[in-house]
């Protein structure tokens, strides 16, 4: 683990004062040897009414994917696809080169391709992180520079590009971490407008930009103020997703790794600057073992300790995965884990004598008291919780294949029961209208069987046989879920509901085809006739189409039989002439148009008397 290169004193709502201070991710951790989860008892939490009903979880799950676990974390998210929306496996690094920087990989594209395809055909969305590392200054120069840092996005457009790539993260902490805050006030605006430089070019690519970064606590600029140097709010509109390191609060001394409220306090602060579905916050897969402190601070060591086995004065990282093997290799028993309510971790400690030789070759020994903290399954569900309070995209966890594999079926449930619910929107409106006629949609918009009260709803529309849509109305659901748009049938088509989702309903839509059939006015000269005298029928139709065909029908024996045709002139009127030749009896007629521009057949019926 790196030496810590920025420290900052926090006093928050935590008890006691801690240090965040960030890790470097790029410290590799052994394998897992056994992913057994340490038995608790899991906190009682109050789920949605709707947790019943619902059946797919809302993806809440992101994270990193460190290049040296490759396969077991990719293998991790496919088995739990369902709770991904996207991933960042750790591909790429900016290093320095000159006076400037160049990027590159630890892995071959060859298995950068394969990672990727796996995983996008399983509907995830790749990002791959960039990381920072760079000397001191260097990346600051970059970004300050107009030329530097048009290269710079060109590059990382690049790379996004790149087949099953989806967007790219930046996780760039050298400027924030090595350069010091002197340089904070020159770093912000060039880090602002390398941002929105790159997001403009990802975006008009239909890719993603994910920044990492340490927290902020307020909207000011003073050392209390967290990481002030990233700019949250002045990057919001540019970015699809925040993703805040919440973890690492302690590292120098024994202490909670993401104490809870600490990530609450951040995560509500986020969602001021950010829009909460784009913010994720971190969440711990590994925990770290300490030397224990007195109540003055002192290292909890008793006697003289060898120089030739020495303890490890720095803290050890592990990831939560390992708690068991970490048990069993001390000859520890499981009950001494406890859980810690107020930061809602997992904590133990344990003593172990350490003998050899003093630097005078003389036999001793000590007796030193470890101290270990760590985020479990209890701990992730816990700060899962979170998502659902705030509205988050969800959570980023580091890493993903370091965390105790019960913790997936802990998410999942969760996920299931804060999954939104579906809209169900009904419409009743006339299949068949006649032209001009009124024509009434009513529509009735319900969300798990309750009515959807005030909420807004647009009405489009489409002639049949065009895949242009135009909007008729913009308006909103009374008190019973209900709408009813009063218009007019002008043209046969499709209607089309919308009521958008929110973040506990999905999106809502429903269409109804309306058949809009032509109207016809007869004038008849006369309906009872002697035999041989003439009948003239004038037939207006509307729409008002020249050329429309219109055909004279006569029933006989229980079937309508075409006698004659016509077509409209400019004003939608037809003529037709002619003379009944049957001696006393009543004749059926009709006149109907042939259906034409989307119009169906309209027909209206007149009888002629022969006496």
């Amino acid at each position: 683990m790196a030496n810590p290169l920025f420290n900052v004193r926090l006093s928050i709502m935590w008890g006691n004062a801690g240090r965040f201070v960030r890790r470097s991710h790029r410290r590799a951790w052994l394998v897992a040897v056994a992913a057994v989860a340490v038995t608790a008892l899991m906190s009682a939490f109050v789920v949605p009414a709707h947790a019943a009903s619902a059946k797919t979880p809302r993806r809440i799950v992101s994270g990193w994917l460190p290049y040296w676990t490759t396969s077991t974390s990719t293998s991790t998210v496919v088995a739990n696809a369902d709770l991904f929306n996207e991933v960042s496996p750790f591909w790429f690094s900016a290093v320095s080169a000159g006076s400037g920087l160049t990027i590159t990989s630890p892995l071959s594209q060859a298995t950068r391709d394969s990672t990727g395809q796996t995983l996008t055909s399983r509907g995830i969305k790749v990002l791959p992180t960039i990381t920072d590392g760079t000397k001191p200054g260097v990346m600051a120069a970059q970004l300050k520079s107009p030329k530097s840092r048009a290269a710079l996005v060109k590059q990382l457009v690049a790379i996004a590009n790149a087949p099953h790539v989806d967007g790219i993260d930046l996780d760039w902490e050298s400027f924030a971490f090595k350069d010091g805050h002197a340089s904070w006030p020159s770093t912000r605006p060039a880090w602002i407008a390398f941002i929105a430089t790159l997001g403009k070019q990802l975006h008009a690519r239909h890719k993603w930009l994910a920044v990492t970064t340490p927290p902020l606590y307020d909207s000011g600029q003073t050392v209390s103020s967290g990481y002030w140097v990233y700019a949250w709010a002045a990057i919001a509109s540019s970015i699809d997703r925040l993703r805040i390191m919440t973890y690492d609060y302690h590292t120098s001394i024994p202490g909670p790794i993401a104490p809870y409220n600490w990530v609450d306090r951040v995560a509500a602060f986020a969602t001021t600057q950010v829009a909460a579905g784009k913010v994720q916050i971190g969440v711990a897969a590994y925990g770290r073992i300490w030397i224990a402190r007195r109540a003055d601070n002192s290292l909890d060591i008793t006697g003289t300790c060898p120089v030739d086995n020495a303890p490890p004065l720095k803290s050890r990282e592990f990831p939560s995965s390992q708690v068991p093997a970490i048990l069993k290799a001390r000859g520890l028993s499981p009950k001494i884990v406890r859980w810690d309510p107020v930061s809602q971790e997992r904590t133990f400690t344990y003593t172990k004598v350490y003998s050899g030789k003093t630097a005078a070759n003389k036999p001793t020994s000590c007796r030193v008291v470890h101290e270990a903290w760590y985020d479990d399954v209890s701990a992730a569900l816990s700060r899962s919780r979170l998502v659902y309070r705030y509205h988050l995209a969800g959570i980023a966890q580091w890493t993903i294949g370091g965390e105790q594999s019960a913790q997936w079926s802990k998410l999942r449930s969760y996920a299931r029961s804060i999954a939104p619910i579906a809209t169900a929107l009904s419409v009743s409106a006339p299949v068949n209208v006649t032209y001009g006629a009124p024509l009434r949609l009513r529509i009735r918009a319900l969300a798990a069987g309750r009515a959807l009260t005030n909420a807004p709803i647009t009405v489009q529309f489409a002639p049949t046989g065009s895949s242009r849509w135009s909007l008729l109305k913009r308006a909103k659901t009374n008190a019973s879920g209900f709408y009813v748009l009063p218009t007019t049938a002008k043209k046969s088509g499709r209607y089309l509901l919308r009521i958008p989702g929110t973040y506990t309903r999905l999106a809502g839509t429903r269409a109804v085809d309306v058949r809009v059939h032509s109207a016809i006015a007869l004038r008849v000269s006369q309906n009872n006739i002697k035999p041989g005298q003439n009948v003239i029928v004038v037939a207006g139709v509307n729409p008002r189409i020249k050329g429309q065909r219109v055909v004279r029908q006569f029933l006989t024996n229980g079937t309508w039989v075409t006698v004659s045709s016509a077509v409209t002139n400019s004003v939608g009127v037809a003529l037709f002439a002619f003379n009944p030749t049957a001696s006393k009896s009543t004749l059926h007629y009709r006149v109907m148009t042939v259906a034409k521009n989307g119009y169906a057949p309209g027909a209206t019926y007149f009888t002629v008397t022969i006496r």
